[in-house]
């Protein structure tokens, strides 16, 4: 809303307020030297508005990887993944068959989460040749009681050491950006890589059982922040 001053004085006031309020938030953005490394480090500010980056804007940054909001405009890359045959024996059959279909599930299934909870899945886009790998971030489901961390690739991205190293910049900003004090994962028992991924990652096994609207048996592992040691990795503004 744009607000008028009528006097001189008045315009002087608001463009002092205004200088102010921004070198608050200035002062308040930074980081103490003095504070331990974190893989993905950003104020929690609850009476600041919230960010929301745009879909060229990394939400998170590690040392090879770019994470950022899926778009409309990768329905090709999403009807891709969604079909590759390992996506289907571990993950599921989503119906998505055709870039139409696939932008309907970017709108529905990620778009929404973002508007929705602020997190979600985010596009897995490797940073010195913009080559889009998979998709890994934040899922909140109902048939777990936190929040858990999920990943895929595509075949020729696997063996790289990219789903751990975006699950763990994903596992660090739950913990110090969203304030988790817990997160899950879950895998089935014979998709033994992404098992491996999981406990490099130091998340250890809690219970292996069928989840509610599943028709197969999953493994439950669990994550707290004290559980594994930090590995580098930048935020982004916008994290």
């Amino acid at each position: 809303m744009r607000v008028r001053s009528h006097t001189k004085g008045c315009a002087v006031y608001a463009r002092s307020r205004r200088a102010f309020v921004g070198a608050t938030f200035e002062r308040m953005a930074t980081v103490s030297p003095c504070a331990p490394p974190l893989e993905c480090r950003a104020m929690k500010e609850p009476t600041a508005p919230r960010v929301v980056p745009s879909a060229d804007t990394p939400v998170l940054q590690t040392p090879r990887l770019d994470l950022r909001r899926f778009t409309a405009d990768d329905a090709a890359f999403i009807a891709r993944l969604l079909n590759d045959p390992s996506w289907l024996r571990f993950i599921g059959d989503r119906g998505v068959r055709d870039e139409d279909s696939a932008r309907a599930w970017i709108a529905e299934r990620l778009v929404a989460a973002y508007e929705k909870q602020g997190f979600g899945l985010w596009a897995m886009q490797r940073r010195d040749d913009g080559a889009l790998l998979g998709m890994c971030g934040l899922v909140k489901r109902d048939s777990l009681p936190d929040i858990d961390v999920g990943y895929a690739l595509l075949p020729q991205f696997r063996g790289a050491g990219y789903a751990r190293e975006a699950a763990a910049a994903c596992l660090d900003y739950g913990a110090n950006v969203l304030g988790l004090g817990r997160i899950l994962a879950i895998t089935r028992p014979e998709n033994r890589s992404s098992i491996s991924v999981l406990e490099s990652l130091g998340m250890r096994l809690e219970r292996t059982e069928q989840l509610a609207g599943d028709d197969h048996v999953s493994m439950v592992f669990e994550w707290r922040p004290a559980a594994r040691a930090v590995v580098s990795a930048r935020p982004t503004r916008a994290c």
